[in-house]
């Protein structure tokens, strides 16, 4: 089986392909479509130009899935739309032109989507995993049999980047304000329990381009998937070190997310450091392929 997904985030709009056979999932193609979706949410709306960008994505991305020839197509939305008081209209603004049903996940289901992905593709008996967008982020504790912990918190790198900086790149004072604002949130939240972990394991588009950055900067080996601690603050030095050169170092090595980046580093520094964690470990999976879990299409 040849199974589509177009995954609706924040920050991006995604289509993934997979072939499915004897439960196993292979990844054959993608395309994404920068659309910064939470820019358009206004007061809790998304704007008519917003659901406008949406829709012509998702048309291009099925007509991408069409033809590799998909058996079957699925569309669901994470943040930008779940916290869209009219994402009802989204839905039949996109059923409308396209005739697929976008299935906007609650935040309990985004969760078990990450914790289906991650347990897939990795053995690790328990841990703690991030699947940090654009929008929010889904920190969940587990086991080998299930999600122990979960929350949904907005701590989503275009969310922050547009809350607190004001230029393209954030001063040291707005670096400090994003450690604050990322500790408060993580400090309000009860539900999840403050508890010091080896490693966080990340899945998204921030973790995967936030790696190619450390390869970029030879802070890691291109083989590495494990980013120490320490340098995420090794990381922000030497691009802040870049001054003029930032913005095409970013253009070649970060493309898409160049301005997101730095905040990005910032957070996964904040949330690394008040788990106590030693390491990061970047995964390129995310929660699409538990989705495809989630529906059954796994035995």
């Amino acid at each position: 089986m040849i199974a589509g997904i177009i995954d609706i985030g924040s920050n991006t709009t995604k289509a993934f392909c997979y072939s499915i056979e004897n439960n196993i999932i292979t990844y054959l193609t993608k395309k994404e479509i920068f659309a910064y979706l939470m820019t358009h949410n206004q007061n809790g709306i998304m704007s008519d130009e917003g659901i406008d960008i949406l829709v012509n994505a998702v048309v291009q991305l099925k007509e991408f899935l069409k033809e590799h020839h998909c058996d079957a197509i699925f569309a669901y939305a994470t943040s930008a739309v779940r916290d869209a008081e009219n994402n009802q209209l989204i839905r039949e603004r996109v059923m409308a032109a396209t005739t697929l049903a976008v299935d906007i996940l609650s935040e309990e289901q985004e969760a078990r989507c990450d914790y289906y992905s991650l347990r897939y593709y990795t053995n690790a008996p328990e841990g703690i995993g991030l699947d940090l967008g654009g929008g929010s982020g889904q920190i969940f504790t587990f086991d080998a049999k299930t999600v122990l912990e979960s929350v949904s918190l907005p701590i989503g790198i275009l969310r922050t980047k547009n809350l607190i900086v004001s230029g393209d790149f954030p001063t040291e004072a707005e670096f400090k304000k994003i450690n604050c604002h990322i500790t408060e949130i993580l400090t309000q939240t009860n539900q999840l329990t403050k508890k010091n972990h080896a490693k966080l394991m990340i899945m998204g588009g921030t973790a995967t381009t936030l790696l190619n950055v450390m390869r970029a900067l030879k802070l890691v080996d291109t083989e590495i998937c494990v980013i120490p601690f320490e340098l995420m603050q090794k990381a922000k030095e030497l691009l802040v070190a870049k001054g003029k050169d930032l913005l095409p170092f970013l253009q070649e090595h970060a493309s898409g997310r160049e301005y997101t980046t730095l905040p990005g580093i910032e957070v996964l520094r904040t949330i690394g450091k008040y788990f106590s964690i030693q390491s990061y470990e970047i995964f390129s999976n995310g929660s699409r392929e538990g989705y495809l879990i989630m529906k059954g299409l796994l035995d």
